[in-house]
């Protein structure tokens, strides 16, 4: 790799480790659906990879997740994040 600025092209840095990009990965959610608010449904999805999934609320004024607990603050639309 080099770098190009106004001072002109630097000399070429040596060779990285080898990488192997990812391939493309499949999350499969299981959506809770419509709660009633005060209930604590568990979270579940499978990942293509094997690998294991992570949740995160992306609503968090609605409700949290710990685990794979799902957690309601207040009524309204939650949003769920799985992750790897």
């Amino acid at each position: 790799m080099t770098a190009t600025n106004s001072a002109g092209t630097g000399s070429a840095s040596s060779a990285s480790t080898a990488v192997t990009p990812k391939a493309a990965q499949t999350i499969t959610f299981n959506n809770p659906g419509s709660q009633n608010f005060g209930t604590t449904p568990a979270l579940s999805a499978t990942a293509s990879s094997g690998l294991s999934v992570a949740f995160t609320s992306a609503t968090t004024g609605v409700c949290t997740v710990s685990g794979s607990t799902l957690t309601f603050v207040t009524t309204g639309n939650c949003t769920i994040n799985a992750n790897q």
